[in-house]
């Protein structure tokens, strides 16, 4: 789906010429009305995070598990989005000159309100998205839209951005979003904590008892190397001399 091999990321976006994004929508909405997809949850991580928020908000009721994900695309490591520029959207002279040509500020979008859900998931170690992508995402929030959007901000032992959000971060919320009986935030939130309950139950019972094995004895040449010592004690013993 890329123009060219160097734009590695592409957020899922297209170039010049090529409507990915509106590509893609029309795609999920012929796969959700030929197959009569009742639940449809949109995942993925960083750049694929950028597009699971992206293509679930055009999805009504579905719901977005997005992670370490790009949210306003001019916020990027300019390096980055100057080479996708550069390759991808050769007309445009600057990276704001692209804002025009496809949706790139998913804060802005999701400011004008939305009708799927999110679940958010965040390492507080990756401290370039949680200002520049998190923090204006956050900004655009009201309580209403509070109500559909879930953050998950931890740390699980990675620095930085790559692996940040390893898969045991990341896929209980997945299947929460496939086995909530709502899709509000707090629902989500109560059947993730259900699924967390039922994990640790099961740890305690698969986890086999800790048997401690009982401390070798003495060998045969221990006990014949201790015999002379034996017979003198006993000796001294019997003649009542001291030891």
């Amino acid at each position: 789906m890329l123009a060219t091999e160097i734009a590695e990321a592409g957020w899922y976006s297209g170039a010049a010429g090529q409507n990915m994004q509106g590509i893609l929508r029309a795609f999920f909405a012929e796969i959700r009305t030929r197959l009569n997809v009742r639940r449809r949850v949109y995942v993925g991580a960083s750049s694929g995070g950028f597009a699971a928020l992206l293509y679930s908000h055009a999805d009504p009721g579905s719901i977005a598990v997005s992670a370490i994900l790009q949210i306003v695309l001019r916020n990027h490591y300019r390096v980055s989005v100057n080479r996708y520029r550069h390759e991808c959207w050769r007309d445009c002279a600057t990276i704001p000159d692209m804002d025009d040509k496809a949706n790139f500020d998913l804060a802005a979008l999701y400011g004008k309100g939305f009708e799927n859900n999110v679940i958010y998931v965040q390492s507080g170690g990756d401290r370039f998205h949680m200002i520049n992508h998190l923090a204006p995402f956050l900004a655009v929030m009201d309580e209403e839209a509070m109500s559909r959007v879930v953050f998950d901000i931890g740390f699980w032992g990675k620095l930085g951005h790559s692996g940040a959000t390893p898969t045991p971060a990341f896929l209980p919320w997945v299947e929460a979003a496939l086995t909530s009986e709502e899709m509000t935030a707090d629902a989500l939130l109560e059947t993730r904590f259900d699924l967390l309950k039922r994990d640790m139950k099961s740890s305690r019972i698969a986890a086999p008892e800790t048997v401690t094995p009982p401390a070798p004895g003495p060998s045969a040449d221990d006990l014949r190397l201790n015999r002379p010592v034996r017979d003198y004690l006993l000796l001294a013993t019997d003649r009542k001399e001291p030891v």
